[in-house]
Order: structure tokens, then C-alpha cells, then sequence
């Protein structure tokens, strides 16, 4: 999983909101529900 964080720096740092959603989509996979996937990753590049 690490390697996916570090993606997401990399991608909120440039700018790149379609690397942001394929990170999003990693993460979420293994969170259930749409609302509680949604809730936990929201702020995901803000908590990184």
C-alpha cells in the first residue's frame, strides 16, 4: 500500500486529478460501502 500513498503525493502535488482518481479507486476497493469509502478518502491528498 505504500507505494499507492506515495502516488497520491506525487499526483496532489502535480496537479493530477486522473492519477488522483485511480489512487481513489485502489483505496476504496477493500473500504465496503460507497458512503464509508467515500468518507474515508475524501481528504486523502490533504491527510497525506
Amino acid at each position: 500500500m505504500r507505494g499507492v500513498w506515495e502516488r497520491a503525493v506525487d499526483a496532489g502535488m502535480n496537479d493530477d486529478f486522473g492519477e488522483l482518481d485511480a489512487v481513489r479507486d485502489i483505496v476504496i476497493e477493500d473500504l465496503g460501502s460507497d458512503y464509508d469509502a467515500y468518507r474515508n478518502v475524501s481528504s486523502v491528498v490533504w491527510a497525506a
